[in-house]
């Protein structure tokens, strides 16, 4: 027997030496990039952008790492670039801030619609861009694989982290965006495509509306100015149209734009003083979690689409997304909104979330007018206080299309000193209303005008 255990101890000893990554194979450590190493300043003056965007170019074409920001305060003009597998990482969230310049036009980080050269890609190959599309822009993925990929397979971007950092929209120093060009023309103008007026401004257009509509621009390829009566023209659609007005695009000046982003984290930041919605998780960005995040004093008063006058909006075929344990102070519009017109929404989870003073509904799930779905929205353990505004509500789901809300559970929440308390509207079928706790309403406590069955409100306190 003790022979038979020292062989056995010899072959241990004798394996771990000639063969030591059968026993122990570390993981490599993930590359770390200091952008100061790369030049940045993050003094407040200078702007940072380019070479943070060149940090994150290299980053991307290492297959990710970390982009460190130590304490300073880093000036972008335009989008810091969200790439798969990259971990934007501040020293703390007091001391790291990046702050739009006064001039942006843009969101602070991550892209509005599809990028140019994707779409350049696309009509290369007779090919398109949707949420099922495979890199190449022709074949498809299934439902299965776009989740995993994050949907918008030509463009989707996975594995994002930013954490400890102070966002900032600097909305008192900046203007609104005037990126939306109105007017008709004969032939469509194609995304991506260079545009020039007859009085030689270019840029390159980043979203069609309709040819009886116009386009929208992109703020980094703008040279010149664009003017109401200026005539432009499509260098590759060759389509013409007469500027009839210029309105500002919502897509950019966010703070955080999640644009086919899956499967990624934004944690323990400070998100303040946005011009729209501070966090935008859009088109197709599935399965990620926002939390642990301070956001306050986000939207700027008088712009043209007060409609994006929210805190934390998930919108659009996005799925399985998780807002947990954030602090949400003011804003003049909705604190989380849930949305779905023009895709279908599912499993989103609103938990332990602690919003006051909203200058609408604190927490609002639904459509004001749309034939989509919005599946088992799960609100749980959040505290809403202070939505005060006339008829602004506290928790509210609501659908007013031909499409409906089912399987919602909004369950042990706290609403006070609001307009309303918790209440179904419309087209909400399947969905539970219990053992929540809400006092000090002005209006209905909690209530129910839903045209459709199956809803239980029970086990509720009022007073």
């Amino acid at each position: 027997m003790i022979f038979r255990k020292l062989r056995i101890i010899f072959l241990f000893i004798f394996i771990i030496k000639v063969y030591p990554k059968i026993i122990y194979s570390p993981v490599s450590a993930p590359l770390v990039i200091n952008v100061k190493d790369y030049g940045a300043k993050g003094d407040g003056k200078t702007d940072d952008w380019e070479v943070i965007n060149r940090a994150v170019s290299d980053l991307k074409n290492k297959n990710g790492g970390i982009l460190y920001f130590p304490e300073g305060i880093y000036i972008v003009k335009y989008a810091i670039t969200l790439a798969s597998n990259i971990s934007y990482i501040g020293e703390s969230k007091e001391t790291t801030i990046i702050k739009a310049d006064f001039t942006s036009l843009d969101n602070v980080f991550g892209n509005a619609y599809p990028l140019i050269h994707h779409w350049e890609q696309a009509r290369k190959v007779n090919g398109n861009i949707n949420r099922l599309t495979k890199p190449d822009f022709i074949s498809q993925y299934t439902e299965e694989e776009a989740f995993n990929t994050g949907g918008m397979a030509g463009l989707s971007v996975v594995n994002v982290r930013i954490e400890n950092l102070t966002v900032d929209g600097n909305k008192n120093n900046r203007q609104e965006n005037k990126l939306n060009l109105i007017g008709k023309s004969s032939k469509k103008f194609l995304p991506g495509e260079k545009i020039t007026s007859n009085k030689g401004a270019t840029a390159i257009i980043s979203g069609v509306f309709g040819a009886s509509y116009g386009f929208s621009i992109e703020p980094r390829t703008i040279i010149g100015n664009f003017s109401k009566g200026d005539i432009v023209q499509g260098l590759e659609s060759g389509a013409r149209m007469l500027i009839e007005d210029k309105k500002a695009d919502d897509a950019y000046q966010m703070l955080i734009r999640f644009d086919a982003v899956s499967h990624s984290i934004i944690s323990n930041c400070i998100l303040k003083n946005s011009i729209f919605t501070a966090i935008s998780i859009y088109n197709y960005s599935n399965d990620n979690i926002i939390s642990n995040n301070f956001l306050y004093d986000n939207n700027k008063l008088g712009t043209d689409y007060t409609y994006g006058s929210m805190n934390i909006f998930i919108e659009f075929d996005s799925l399985k997304n998780i807002i947990k344990s954030n602090k949400i102070d003011g804003g003049l519009g909705y604190s989380v909104f849930v949305q779905s017109t023009g895709g279908n929404n599912y499993d989103t989870q609103i938990l332990f979330n602690t919003i006051t003073n909203p200058g609408a509904d604190g927490i609002r799930i639904g459509n004001e007018n749309s034939n989509s779905l919005i599946i088992n929205p799960f609100v749980y353990g959040n505290v809403v206080s202070g939505a005060l505004t006339k008829g602004a509500v506290g928790i509210r789901i609501i659908h007013n299309g031909n499409g409906f809300v089912s399987g919602a559970i909004v369950k042990n929440n706290r609403v006070f000193n609001s307009d309303f308390g918790i209440l179904l509207q419309g087209r909400v079928k399947n969905s539970y209303i219990v053992d929540n706790t809400v006092y000090k309403i002005n209006n209905s406590k909690i209530a129910s005008s839903s045209t459709l069955e199956d809803n239980v409100l029970k086990n509720n306190l009022n007073y």
